[in-house]
């Protein structure tokens, strides 16, 4: 399965991706963002045990930069997405997200935010 066949065929891509759901094996509590250009590797997917972790440990740091919480927050997302979890932890997630993104001043990943969260909402997902 490939992210991207070159041929301008992105609904039939997506839906092929949309299909795909992996189940999360990565132990790490710290993972750096990087685009899927193929098919997510479970071994490198972090479960929703540890994302929880992951998140908590973010929420404890008293002062990160804005470049490793981004990359850090964005890297949990794509882990929420590829194993199709939307419940209150992703929304924790992007809710932390969004607030960050605000006081970094960084409208992009904030609408980003803001568009996952409506979603979520609509779809029954809880907020803080």
């Amino acid at each position: 399965m490939t992210a991207a066949s070159g041929d301008g065929d992105t609904a039939a891509r997506d839906e092929t991706w949309d299909q795909l759901k992996v189940v999360g094996a990565c132990a790490a509590l710290e993972k750096s963002y990087f685009r899927l250009t193929k098919a997510p590797d479970p071994s490198e997917v972090r479960p929703p045990g540890v994302l929880r972790a992951a998140l908590a440990r973010l929420e404890g740091l008293e002062a990160a930069d804005w470049y490793y919480l981004t990359d850090q927050l964005k890297a949990m997302r794509q882990d929420l997405v590829v194993q199709h979890i939307r419940d209150d932890l992703a929304v924790a997630v992007y809710e932390m997200h969004a607030r960050e993104s605000l006081k970094a001043g960084d409208p992009a990943e904030f609408n980003q935010c803001q568009s996952a969260l409506k979603r979520l909402y609509a779809d029954g997902a809880r907020g803080c």
